[in-house]
């Protein structure tokens, strides 16, 4: 847990890069609920590690770090929720929808 000291410098550098962080992730996420959620996300990864990073160091190329890799991490879990069909099943499909199409055509 931060200290208050902490928290207040916390405060200030990422309302100064807040901007910056937001319009990165705008610039590769183009859904900006999705963009927002990530934004959000980079905060509270840069809050709770907040302890670990070195202040004589510049805070924005850091937080856009941490925003790289929470891009990088929606990307994995969207990709891995995408459904694929391999070529086989889709032949499949096609010659069942051929089948069945004239009978939908009918019946509307």
């Amino acid at each position: 847990m931060l200290n208050e000291s902490d928290q207040e410098k916390f405060t200030l550098l990422w309302t100064e890069a807040q901007p910056s962080v937001s319009h990165f992730i705008l610039s590769v996420i183009k859904d900006a609920s999705v963009a927002k959620d990530l934004l959000q996300a980079t905060a509270l990864v840069l809050l709770r590690k907040f302890e670990e990073y070195e202040a004589s160091r510049p805070f924005l190329p850091w937080a856009l770090g941490v925003a790289k890799f929470q891009i990088l991490s929606h990307r994995r879990d969207a990709a891995r929720g995408r459904i694929t069909f391999d070529s086989e099943l889709l032949d499949q499909y096609t010659e069942t929808w051929a089948e069945l199409s004239p009978k939908f055509s009918r019946e509307a």
